[in-house]
């Protein structure tokens, strides 16, 4: 659902583009933009998430595990599973989603804050940087879930599309990052 929202935004942005095309930097900087506004949104997508508990971790005892009644979302889903019966609430479960919706409020501050303190802003630093924190994380919290995410090859759709982005990422910096700073920043900075 995220990386089909934010595909769907890059895709949105990419459809303006013969409108920015005179200045691409700004058209690239769009990117930024909006990956930063939808760090900030996806909090709340989750926070839903949880709200409706439809997607969960899997049985692990402990004071930080979570319980939902059983008429929630995950107590029905369980049922169905056969792991639970109908009527039951969950056992104790790995809290995913309050680890997903803190994780999710760093990585926004970790992007409005480089946002404020960079001088010189390369188009799609915050766009790789994005990418680089979620993809990683998203990889491993996934492996903790055992609600009814779609799987390939072993790992979900999320895991995949994070390896993705993540190996994007690191491209960028590795071959993008001096080029774009050369070619849109070094002359901002200089005025």
């Amino acid at each position: 659902m995220f990386y089909g929202s934010l595909i769907g935004s890059m895709v949105g942005i990419s459809i303006i583009y013969p409108v920015l095309k005179k200045d691409k930097a700004a058209y690239l900087r769009c990117f930024d933009i909006t990956i930063i506004c939808f760090a900030f949104t996806a909090i709340f997508s989750r926070l839903a998430d949880f709200s409706f508990s439809d997607s969960f971790g899997f049985p692990f005892d402990s004071s930080f595990s979570l319980v939902f009644p059983s008429g929630s979302a995950a107590a029905k889903q369980l049922a169905k599973r056969g792991v639970i019966e109908m009527g039951m609430p969950t056992p104790p479960l790995f809290p995913t989603q309050p680890i997903m919706i803190m994780a999710k409020i760093i990585i926004f501050f970790v992007l409005l804050l480089k946002c404020f303190q960079d001088k010189k802003k390369v188009p799609l630093n915050y766009v790789a940087l994005y990418f680089l924190m979620y993809g990683p994380y998203r990889i491993c919290i996934d492996f903790f879930r055992f609600d009814g995410a779609a799987y390939f090859l072993g790992l979900t759709t999320s895991q995949w599309l994070s390896i993705v982005f993540t190996v994007l990422a690191i491209l960028y910096y590795k071959f993008l990052y001096k080029k774009l700073e050369q070619k849109y920043c070094l002359n901002e900075i200089a005025k």
